[in-house]
Protein backbone atom coordinates (compact mmCIF):
# COMPACT_ATOMS: atom_id res chain seq x y z
CA UNK A 1 0.00 0.00 0.00
CA UNK A 2 1.58 3.30 -1.08
CA UNK A 3 1.22 6.54 0.80
CA UNK A 4 0.06 9.43 -1.30
CA UNK A 5 -0.33 12.76 0.40
CA UNK A 6 -2.30 15.41 -1.43
CA UNK A 7 -0.70 18.81 -0.90
CA UNK A 8 -4.03 20.59 -1.37
CA UNK A 9 -4.28 22.46 1.93
CA UNK A 10 -8.07 22.51 1.91
CA UNK A 11 -8.62 18.77 1.55
CA UNK A 12 -7.95 17.16 4.88
CA UNK A 13 -9.48 13.81 5.74
CA UNK A 14 -9.13 11.94 9.00
CA UNK A 15 -11.55 9.08 8.44
CA UNK A 16 -8.85 6.45 9.09
CA UNK A 17 -7.19 8.20 12.01
CA UNK A 18 -7.72 6.77 15.52
CA UNK A 19 -8.92 9.54 17.84
CA UNK A 20 -8.43 7.74 21.14
CA UNK A 21 -6.27 5.11 22.76
CA UNK A 22 -9.28 2.76 22.81
CA UNK A 23 -9.86 3.21 19.09
CA UNK A 24 -6.19 2.55 18.40
CA UNK A 25 -6.24 -0.60 20.52
CA UNK A 26 -9.36 -1.78 18.69
CA UNK A 27 -7.53 -1.31 15.39
CA UNK A 28 -4.77 -3.70 16.48
CA UNK A 29 -7.06 -6.16 18.26
CA UNK A 30 -7.28 -8.52 15.30
CA UNK A 31 -3.58 -8.25 14.50
CA UNK A 32 -2.64 -10.69 17.25
CA UNK A 33 -0.09 -8.23 18.66
CA UNK A 34 -2.16 -7.61 21.78
CA UNK A 35 -1.73 -11.23 22.93
CA UNK A 36 2.00 -11.46 22.36
CA UNK A 37 3.77 -14.32 24.07
CA UNK A 38 7.38 -14.50 25.10
CA UNK A 39 9.72 -15.12 22.20
CA UNK A 40 7.50 -13.48 19.58
CA UNK A 41 9.03 -10.51 17.78
CA UNK A 42 7.01 -7.31 17.94
CA UNK A 43 7.73 -4.61 15.39
CA UNK A 44 9.34 -1.72 17.25
CA UNK A 45 7.07 0.77 15.60
CA UNK A 46 3.96 -1.04 16.81
CA UNK A 47 5.38 -1.32 20.33
CA UNK A 48 5.98 2.44 20.36
CA UNK A 49 2.43 3.21 19.20
CA UNK A 50 0.89 0.89 21.78
CA UNK A 51 3.08 2.30 24.58
CA UNK A 52 2.15 5.86 23.65
CA UNK A 53 -1.53 4.89 23.55
CA UNK A 54 -1.29 3.48 27.07
CA UNK A 55 0.72 6.43 28.41
CA UNK A 56 -1.83 8.80 26.90
CA UNK A 57 -4.72 6.90 28.49
CA UNK A 58 -2.97 6.91 31.89
CA UNK A 59 -2.10 10.62 31.76
CA UNK A 60 -5.67 11.45 30.73
CA UNK A 61 -6.70 10.76 34.34
CA UNK A 62 -5.05 14.08 35.23
CA UNK A 63 -6.16 15.91 32.08
CA UNK A 64 -8.03 19.19 32.36
CA UNK A 65 -11.78 19.03 31.91
CA UNK A 66 -13.89 22.09 31.14
CA UNK A 67 -14.87 22.28 34.81
CA UNK A 68 -11.27 21.98 35.98
CA UNK A 69 -10.10 24.68 33.55
CA UNK A 70 -12.79 27.12 34.76
CA UNK A 71 -11.68 26.59 38.38
CA UNK A 72 -7.92 26.39 37.79
CA UNK A 73 -6.07 29.30 39.28
CA UNK A 74 -9.23 30.90 40.62
CA UNK A 75 -9.80 31.82 44.23
CA UNK A 76 -11.96 28.71 44.69
CA UNK A 77 -9.32 26.34 43.32
CA UNK A 78 -8.28 24.29 46.33
CA UNK A 79 -7.13 21.20 44.45
CA UNK A 80 -3.50 20.21 44.62
CA UNK A 81 -1.60 19.99 41.34
CA UNK A 82 -0.26 16.57 40.43
CA UNK A 83 3.47 16.90 39.91
CA UNK A 84 4.30 13.21 39.96
CA UNK A 85 2.02 10.21 39.57
CA UNK A 86 3.69 7.04 38.27
CA UNK A 87 3.00 6.36 34.58
CA UNK A 88 0.65 9.37 34.43
CA UNK A 89 2.39 12.66 35.19
CA UNK A 90 5.94 13.68 35.92
CA UNK A 91 6.35 17.45 35.69
CA UNK A 92 10.11 17.59 35.27
CA UNK A 93 12.77 18.87 32.93
CA UNK A 94 13.40 15.35 31.63
CA UNK A 95 9.76 14.87 30.70
CA UNK A 96 9.59 18.17 28.83
CA UNK A 97 12.89 17.45 27.06
CA UNK A 98 11.72 13.97 25.97
CA UNK A 99 8.36 15.29 24.79
CA UNK A 100 10.12 18.10 22.94
CA UNK A 101 12.41 15.65 21.13
CA UNK A 102 9.57 13.27 20.28
CA UNK A 103 7.34 16.07 19.02
CA UNK A 104 10.16 17.57 16.94
CA UNK A 105 10.81 14.23 15.24
CA UNK A 106 7.21 13.21 14.56
CA UNK A 107 6.05 16.70 13.58
CA UNK A 108 8.46 16.68 10.64
CA UNK A 109 6.35 13.97 9.00
CA UNK A 110 3.23 16.09 9.52
CA UNK A 111 4.84 19.29 8.25
CA UNK A 112 6.63 17.74 5.26
CA UNK A 113 4.82 15.31 2.92
CA UNK A 114 8.13 14.56 1.18
CA UNK A 115 9.69 13.51 4.47
CA UNK A 116 6.61 11.40 5.27
CA UNK A 117 6.87 9.52 1.98
CA UNK A 118 10.51 8.64 2.71
CA UNK A 119 9.92 7.68 6.34
CA UNK A 120 6.79 5.57 5.85
CA UNK A 121 7.70 2.49 3.77
CA UNK A 122 4.37 0.79 4.53
CA UNK A 123 2.37 3.76 3.31
CA UNK A 124 -0.70 4.92 5.12
CA UNK A 125 -0.36 2.39 7.96
CA UNK A 126 3.03 3.82 8.95
CA UNK A 127 1.85 7.41 8.49
CA UNK A 128 -1.20 6.93 10.71
CA UNK A 129 1.00 5.30 13.37
CA UNK A 130 3.45 8.24 13.26
CA UNK A 131 0.61 10.74 13.46
CA UNK A 132 -0.88 8.88 16.42
CA UNK A 133 2.48 9.17 18.20
CA UNK A 134 2.42 12.91 17.47
CA UNK A 135 -1.17 13.28 18.70
CA UNK A 136 -0.62 11.27 21.87
CA UNK A 137 2.58 13.21 22.66
CA UNK A 138 0.62 16.47 22.28
CA UNK A 139 -2.09 15.17 24.62
CA UNK A 140 0.52 14.11 27.19
CA UNK A 141 2.18 17.53 26.88
CA UNK A 142 -1.21 19.18 27.51
CA UNK A 143 -1.58 17.29 30.79
CA UNK A 144 1.92 18.21 31.92
CA UNK A 145 1.49 21.88 31.01
CA UNK A 146 -1.83 21.98 32.84
CA UNK A 147 -0.31 20.55 36.01
CA UNK A 148 2.77 22.82 35.75
CA UNK A 149 0.55 25.93 35.43
CA UNK A 150 -1.63 24.78 38.33
CA UNK A 151 1.47 24.48 40.51
CA UNK A 152 2.08 28.23 40.10
CA UNK A 153 5.81 27.53 40.12
CA UNK A 154 8.27 29.31 37.83
CA UNK A 155 10.34 27.49 35.24
CA UNK A 156 13.33 28.01 37.51
CA UNK A 157 11.54 26.40 40.45
CA UNK A 158 10.46 23.52 38.21
CA UNK A 159 14.04 23.31 36.85
CA UNK A 160 12.73 23.41 33.28
CA UNK A 161 15.01 24.98 30.68
CA UNK A 162 13.26 28.02 29.14
CA UNK A 163 14.74 27.15 25.73
CA UNK A 164 12.86 23.81 25.82
CA UNK A 165 9.62 25.69 26.56
CA UNK A 166 10.33 28.17 23.75
CA UNK A 167 11.01 25.28 21.36
CA UNK A 168 7.75 23.58 22.35
CA UNK A 169 5.85 26.85 21.93
CA UNK A 170 7.27 27.35 18.42
CA UNK A 171 6.54 23.74 17.48
CA UNK A 172 2.91 24.06 18.56
CA UNK A 173 2.58 27.33 16.61
CA UNK A 174 4.03 25.63 13.52
CA UNK A 175 1.59 22.74 13.86
CA UNK A 176 -1.34 25.13 14.24
CA UNK A 177 -0.32 27.11 11.14
CA UNK A 178 -0.04 24.02 8.92
CA UNK A 179 -3.07 22.38 7.31
CA UNK A 180 -2.49 18.63 6.98
CA UNK A 181 -2.57 17.00 3.55
CA UNK A 182 -5.38 14.64 2.67
CA UNK A 183 -4.78 10.90 2.67
CA UNK A 184 -5.02 8.94 -0.53
CA UNK A 185 -4.26 5.26 -0.74
CA UNK A 186 -3.13 4.21 -4.15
Amino acid sequence: MDLELDDDENSASDEKFPESADELMARYKNSGYLTIREGVDVPGHLAMVLCMAKLEALSATESPSDDKIAEAGGENDTSIPVMNKPFCVSVSSRTFEHLSNLLAKTSQLYLSPEEAKKACPNGLDDYVAEMYILLSALRILKVHLYQAVRSRMSLTELRIDPTVVDGLRQLVYDLLKHMPPSFKVG
